[in-house]
């Protein structure tokens, strides 16, 4: 009997203690739109260094060394990846991708996310496309860190749901997996291991003090139209235009390389991206369509130019973008 009672006060005693770090957070407070701004706010400011697991199902695992911190007033994010000796600096829209072994920079815009965020600046309208729930505290813990577990329901069949999981102290995202409409997991990224406001700051910079005399590619620039790229507007679909990229094509035996070869435009849910790129030359290409755990693509011709558009969403949504978009 006496045992029975220890129990359930061990219970009772943990279950209030999640009550109480969901309230001063304001989980049981806030409105859906809250929730999810303060997801993204607390993902783009807070001070860690972890390993991240990245996994889109039916493709090979990546290990990840992840910081982020503020260097001069910015927030800045390191990203090694541990297979291939590559190392990524984040800062802003800019993306500087350190190749040691090659001792070449490739520097390029890019206005996705990127994990421990997967939400855009805009939220206003990811609600309309999204349920958002709410399942409380998890069973198992994420990074030996307790969690709440929310996800966004797709309403249609136009994007895939997205399961996430907030570290209990601090709000941090700990985990993030992508379910198709059975629940199947698609895609998941997650911390193995992290240290949230570490009391030693974390080293943001590229690790090789001799990468300022290495070879600087630029890759990308925002461009200031679509230059070409004709969408149906009326979005009653829910995705938005957000930003066009001029790109090269990344050559190690060319040192100059100043003609620009294809064209990026990206659209977002606010949640799902959706990537069409426009070649300006016409090269010999193999037309296919395919889907990959959480990846679908397609490439064909659009009149002479190939089109490749791609995205973390359903096939159906891919072949209604490439049949909206043409080149002028």
């Amino acid at each position: 009997m006496t045992r029975n009672i220890i129990s359930l006060f061990i219970v009772l005693k943990f279950a209030l203690l999640n009550t109480v770090l969901a309230t001063s957070h304001g989980f049981t407070s806030k409105n859906d739109l809250e929730i999810l701004k303060f997801v993204r706010d607390v993902s783009l400011n807070k001070t860690f260094v972890g390993l991240v697991v990245a996994h889109n199902i039916g493709g090979k695992k990546t290990l990840a060394r992840v910081s982020q911190g503020n260097v001069n007033g910015l927030i800045q994010k390191k990203r090694e990846i541990l297979e291939k000796r590559i190392e990524y600096i984040h800062s802003g829209y800019e993306i500087r991708e350190y190749f040691s072994d090659q001792k070449v920079i490739k520097i390029y815009n890019n206005a996705a996310p990127v994990f421990p965020n997967f939400l855009l600046n805009d939220l206003n309208e990811i609600l309309k496309y999204y349920t958002l729930e709410r399942y409380g505290p998890a069973k198992v813990k994420v990074a030996n860190r307790d969690t709440f577990v929310f996800e966004l329901k797709s309403k249609d069949k136009f994007r895939w749901g997205v399961r996430f999981w907030l570290d209990s102290e601090s709000g941090l995202l700990l985990k993030l997996e992508y379910l198709n409409k059975v629940s199947n997991i698609l895609k998941k990224e997650f911390f193995a291991e992290i240290s949230i406001e570490p009391s030693i700051t974390p080293n943001l910079h590229h690790s090789s003090p001799e990468s300022k005399k290495w070879r600087k590619i630029y890759i990308s620039t925002f461009a200031d139209d679509n230059g070409g790229l004709v969408y149906n507007k009326s979005n009653v679909n829910g995705f938005t235009f957000l930003k066009c990229l001029d790109s090269k094509v990344y050559n190690t035996n060319q040192i100059h390389n100043s003609e620009f070869v294809h064209h990026q435009c990206l659209f977002s849910d606010g949640v799902a991206i959706v990537s069409a790129v426009v070649q300006n030359k016409v090269r010999p290409i193999k037309m296919f369509q395919r889907s990959n755990g959480c990846m679908s693509e397609k490439v064909g011709l659009k009149g002479d130019k190939p089109i490749y558009v791609g995205g973390c969403v359903p096939g159906k949504t891919i072949q209604y973008f490439f049949n909206k978009l043409s080149k002028d």
